[in-house]
């Protein structure tokens, strides 16, 4: 009995610890299934929860360190709405000829 009591201790304790870390990483999962709703949805409750899941990544891929992981998003965002712009434009082109 003290075994498992002392075992669930730890386990809730690394729980708590760990909480932020554990939304980022589910938030993350949800992107890879790309089900945009839901990690738009689970990136709003984030904000709005104001915990700091952004400062526990260190690193991302290459990138680490937090201002070169902001820059680096900014760059993949950046560019994503760039193609994106020029895909419909393309398709307003092509629909109007």
């Amino acid at each position: 009995m003290k075994r498992t009591r002392a075992l669930f201790t730890l386990a809730l304790r690394y729980c708590k610890n760990h909480v932020d870390e554990m939304k980022a990483d589910a938030c993350a999962d949800m992107l890879m299934d790309k089900d945009c709703r839901k990690f738009w949805n689970q990136v709003y409750k984030i904000g709005l929860s104001n915990n700091k899941a952004a400062e526990n990544v260190g690193s991302i891929g290459d990138v680490s360190g937090s201002e070169n992981v902001t820059e680096m998003w900014k760059n993949t965002l950046k560019s994503f709405i760039l193609l994106k712009l020029t895909l419909s434009i393309n398709i307003c082109s092509k629909t109007s000829s």
